[in-house]
């Protein structure tokens, strides 16, 4: 009985917020529409050497923000584009004795609310129609550390508040195809490399502290499209290397502490409809690596995440995933002093997890998500390592998955 008691006092509690939210300030509105291309290109070319490198191509269609340093924000946000979004970077030449970073980024939207000691309703609808694509190539003699992070994205909306409430709808809608794509040599010399690829149709991201947090969306990835995320790269010697590929039909991501949260509410869910086809590739070649080499690439059609601390946390989601999903992981070389090497390749049609860290011990986590798979899911991984310490593959392939837990306290 008090768990129901509780759940209809948090729902009740989620209705009156939403009402309430229009008259917490002056409205923000922002109504931006796109229909032309956007292209950024970038060549850095270090002929010699030098001691640092850097990269930066960054193309969005419609940008909007109401980042406040205090106060309650009401914010509206309608965007659409139908032209492409392209960013393409290269960094090439001889040696960087420092650190060679690459950052390469395109967007079809992008909305960011905020604010602190304050409460913050936040609307936001986006559509892109068009493509949207990042590249990023790397070609050097070498260098001390190599840093790169690539990202495609129809649409994304951020938003975070402390101190206070936060509510509204987001929505958005992806129509393009999506890639992502990096491509890194370090010829003749090298040592640490970290390298993110990243492709998304959708994303949200909401955050809190001390706030009571709902957060209502409506996601959809249109059938017939694609979302790809594929990097590669090749080093005569590396020490610590990472190469991560991850790419995603429709995200959201919630994470608060010590205030109600709840993504979706109960008989008003969170929705997530993907009909892309998602790929996600990595490959790493190393003649020879030291410390750890890893190869990771992580596809998956629908994911919801929310965590919380200390207080009740909820989660209510449809998801449907229609588009195939699949992922490869490769790791080629060799390590004469006894390095670890990894390639892991998750593929997931449907995903949701919820977690509550229980510090206070009476606060609960609850909720319910319908979840649905059409789409074939596939994983891949491949290791060739004649030398080496240890050395482990992993594939997984799973069509739904969905996890409520708590931790860290008395429940």
């Amino acid at each position: 009985m008090a768990m129901i008691t509780r759940k209809l006092l948090t729902a009740s509690a989620a209705a009156a917020l939403a009402a309430a939210q229009v008259a917490l300030a002056e409205p923000i509105v922002i109504d931006q529409v796109q229909l032309g291309n956007m292209l950024a290109t970038l060549d850095v070319e270090v002929p010699g050497e030098a001691d640092a490198a850097t990269a930066v191509a960054t193309s969005v269609g419609n940008t909007a923000a109401a980042v406040f340093d205090m106060g309650s924000v009401d914010y509206t946000a309608t965007q659409s584009m139908t032209g492409d979004s392209t960013a393409a970077s290269q960094l090439r030449g001889g040696t960087v004795w420092g650190t060679a970073m690459s950052s390469t980024t395109a967007y079809g939207n992008a909305s960011t609310a905020g604010t602190w000691a304050g409460d913050a309703a936040v609307n936001t609808s986006q559509t892109m129609s068009g493509d949207t694509s990042a590249s990023a190539i790397v070609s050097l003699q070498g260098s001390s550390a190599l840093s790169t992070a690539t990202t495609a994205a129809a649409n994304v909306s951020v938003s975070a508040n402390d101190y206070g409430t936060a509510g509204g709808t987001q929505t958005q809608v992806s129509e393009g195809d999506v890639s992502a794509s990096t491509n890194a040599v370090d010829c003749c010399g090298g040592w640490s490399a970290t390298l993110l690829t990243t492709a998304a149709g959708n994303v949200i991201s909401a955050e809190g502290y001390t706030a009571t947090r709902i957060v209502t969306t409506d996601q959809t990835t249109a059938a017939g499209t694609t979302i790809t995320a594929d990097s590669d790269v090749y080093m005569l010697d590396g020490n610590d290397v990472t190469n991560m590929s991850t790419a995603s039909g429709n995200s959201v991501v919630v994470n608060n502490e010590w205030g109600y949260t709840s993504l979706g509410l109960d008989g008003a869910p969170a929705t997530q409809d993907n009909g892309a086809d998602v790929d996600a590739a990595s490959y790493v070649e190393l003649d020879h690596w030291s410390g750890y080499a890893v190869s990771s690439a992580y596809g998956v059609g629908n994911s919801a995440l929310v965590s919380n601390v200390g207080t009740d946390t909820a989660m209510y989601t449809t998801q449907s995933n229609t588009g195939d999903v699949s992922s490869s992981a490769a790791l080629v070389g060799q390590s004469w002093v006894g390095g670890s090497g990894m390639a892991n390749a998750v593929s997931i049609g449907n995903a949701t997890s919820t977690y509550l860290c229980n510090l206070c011990g009476d606060s609960a986590v609850y909720g319910g998500t319908s979840q649905m798979n059409s789409g074939n899911i596939t994983a891949t991984g491949y290791v060739n390592t004649p030398v080496a310490g240890m050395v482990m593959g992993s594939a997984t392939a799973i069509g739904n998955a969905s996890t409520f837990g708590s931790g860290g306290g008395g429940n």
